[in-house]
């Protein structure tokens, strides 16, 4: 091959073709996943300017050559690669499928784990705003906590009751206490609506006058 020859013929690397051919006969010499080459790697034989035209990162080389695989499985991702809010989401959404558990359970170690510290960096260092920026999630409480002050806002009360009623998948008015309890959200009902499912629902807009007899009732059977 040219770059075997420790001087490749002027402008080489400029053409496409070549480059790809490179990083192709790069990855069936040395025979290891991709995801391990580095920079060095390229450099150590002899097809290091094939990165002059990929920013220095091999992630480029290998999408160029046709290989499929994130930036942030290459140890580092490209410059600034992280400031662009449909990359980090990109990043998180495949964190999540990899890890195989619910949004809801992913904690800043897993971030780590899989390479991803830099995205909560980008989100004030919280796993929710990394995962709700992904569209995984949209309310604190499904977290399993919420900021002390949260529900103090009529607003936050209103968007955490609405998504109950998105999770629950039942009709507003059936919603009940239990509910509740089992996303986490208790003690909203309990402080500011008297311990009334009603009184939530009908602040969030999802039930009317005419629904209260009829929860209130479905209270004392479910309670019997």
């Amino acid at each position: 091959m040219p770059w075997e020859m420790k001087i490749s013929p002027r402008g080489f690397f400029k053409k496409k073709e070549n480059r790809i051919m490179a990083t192709r006969w790069l990855v069936g010499k040395l025979k290891i996943d991709i995801r391990e080459l580095r920079e060095r790697h390229f450099t150590d034989n002899g097809i290091g300017r094939v990165l002059d035209f990929h920013g220095k990162h091999p992630y480029g080389a290998f999408v160029e050559a046709g290989y499929e695989v994130n930036p942030w499985e290459m140890g580092k991702v490209p410059k600034n690669f992280y400031k662009s809010r449909k990359n980090r989401a990109a990043a998180v959404r495949w964190m999540v499928a990899k890890e195989g558990k619910p949004a809801c359970m992913v904690k800043s170690a897993d971030f780590e784990k899989n390479g991803l510290g830099r995205v909560l960096q980008y989100c004030g260092k919280s796993p929710f705003r990394a995962l709700k920026e992904a569209g995984l999630v949209k309310e604190p409480f499904e977290m399993g906590r919420v900021p002390r002050t949260y529900y103090r806002e009529g607003k936050n009360r209103i968007a955490s009751v609405k998504r109950l009623a998105e999770l629950v998948g039942k009709e507003a008015r059936e919603i009940t206490y239990p509910d509740f309890i089992a996303h986490g959200m208790g003690s909203l009902v309990q402080r500011y609506y008297h311990g009334s499912p009603f009184e939530a629902l009908f602040d969030a807009k999802l039930v009317t006058k005419e629904d209260e007899s009829y929860m209130r009732s479905l209270f004392h059977r479910k309670a019997a």
